[in-house]
């Protein structure tokens, strides 16, 4: 009885160690250029594909990056997977925590080959939530469709977008200053840089319609094929100024 208490005594140790080991802290040199997330409910599954490109801003090669979880949802993970855009090969996920973030849900992915300093690399990371849409209405009978509806806490939306509009509101005013520095020294660039301002500022606009628009389908303003059509609309004017800044922003590089 003796040995198989201090065996699993051991094992606790053990164990307690590889949880100390599995935390890691975020990289200010990864930064995420461009995202893109779509967001699939046409079943009781909810299934999530998002596709990051990673650029590395710093002075080493990075290995890995952290993936954090929608806190909504993050109670709810069913599966999730990673893969090099275009390749099939499978990529390292592991879960793993951030101390100064303890409320959200980490993952650490390892990338295929280190990404060096001033590179970039688009990763695709496919995740899917059981049990995190309700039935709607919750009895049906066996000839009708079930239907589900999403159970995400709108305070919490709307307070990320108050803060996602603090911090745009915040850095406008830096690039405005740095704006001003540069026409004082008389560089060619700020009026690179006004464009690129006026050219973000429309984006927001834009971003701003699409958030209106899903609103109007929740609250039932407008059905379905309304909000397809002018989501299409808007997400090819979306496109289009992406790859302008895009342009402008490696001019000034």
């Amino acid at each position: 009885m003796r040995g198989v208490l201090h065996f699993l005594i051991g094992l606790t140790v053990i164990f307690c160690i590889e949880c100390k080991v599995k935390q890691d802290a975020i990289d200010g040199a990864i930064v995420n250029s461009k995202v893109d997330r779509k967001i699939d409910v046409s079943t009781h599954l909810v299934k999530m594909s998002t596709s990051i490109t990673l650029e590395n801003t710093g002075k080493s090669p990075i290995k890995s990056f952290l993936y954090a979880l929608e806190p909504s949802l993050q109670n709810y993970l069913s599966i999730i997977t990673a893969n090099v855009k275009d390749k099939d090969e499978k990529l390292g996920v592991s879960q793993t925590t951030v101390a100064s973030k303890k409320d959200l849900s980490f993952w650490r992915i390892e990338l295929p080959s280190n990404l060096e300093p001033g590179k970039t690399m688009t990763v695709d990371v496919d995740s899917s939530y059981a049990h995190a849409l309700t039935p709607y209405p919750a009895e049906i009978t066996q000839s009708q469709k079930q239907q589900y509806k999403s159970t995400k806490d709108a305070n919490t939306f709307a307070a990320t977008r108050k803060k996602v509009d603090a911090d745009y509101k915040s850095l406008t005013q830096q690039i405005s200053d740095l704006q001003t520095k540069l026409k004082n020294e008389g560089s060619d660039l700020a009026e690179k840089v006004n464009e690129l301002q006026v050219s973000d500022r429309q984006y927001k606009d834009l971003v701003a319609l699409a958030i209106t628009l899903a609103e109007k389908l929740v609250s039932g303003k407008i059905n379905k094929q309304q909000y397809l059509d002018n989501e299409k609309i808007n997400k090819t004017k979306r496109e289009d100024l992406d790859s302008k800044m895009e342009a402008l922003r490696s001019s000034l590089a």
